[in-house]
């Protein structure tokens, strides 16, 4: 959902940079794999019956969503950062986060990955708990140029405007 968001929403153009936290990034793939309650709410995000798999209504259903589907040069004004840990085995990297890096990281304006060594999906060593390299990546993004109200009061100056840093978690 973050990718598509960031690139094609009505709030795209004043998205700068984007973070990924072990994120499903091959939704194909991620389908392909789910099971039990995943495979049904899949199936209900995309209007299909029930918990049965069916990958062929599945990859027309979701048409324009799949991140590892986006063309490559929508790619090439963003900045983005793939964090993951080496041992997720909910999404794990090499058809998530690692896959998008090869294929899409030389198309970005920027591509910082944080890989751990032996970090799972969100507890032991997660990438949600890497606050600071994700807080470094969006402010070094970025040119500051005074106070504001908001986190951290921090604002930003970007293609001649002053706008306010949000941050989502």
């Amino acid at each position: 959902m973050a990718y598509w968001l960031a690139l094609y929403s009505d709030f795209a153009p004043l998205v700068v940079a984007l973070i990924i936290n072990s994120g499903t990034t091959d939704l194909t793939e991620r389908y392909r794999v789910a099971g039990g309650t995943d495979l049904a709410n899949m199936n209900a995000a995309y209007g299909l019956p029930g918990t049965t798999r069916d990958e062929a209504a599945f990859a027309v259903a979701s048409v324009g969503h799949d991140p590892m589907k986006f063309p490559l040069a929508d790619w090439s004004q963003m900045r983005v950062m793939q964090l993951w840990g080496d041992a997720d085995t909910t999404v794990v990297p090499a058809t998530h986060g690692e896959a998008w890096a090869l294929k899409y990281g030389p198309s970005t304006d920027a591509l910082v990955t944080n890989v751990r060594a032996g970090g799972d999906h969100s507890g032991h060593n997660g990438s949600y708990l890497q606050v600071g390299p994700m807080i470094d990546f969006v402010l070094g993004s970025l040119e500051t140029t005074g106070t504001g109200w908001l986190i951290n009061d921090t604002w930003v100056k970007l293609h001649g405007q002053i706008l306010p840093v949000i941050f989502y978690f």
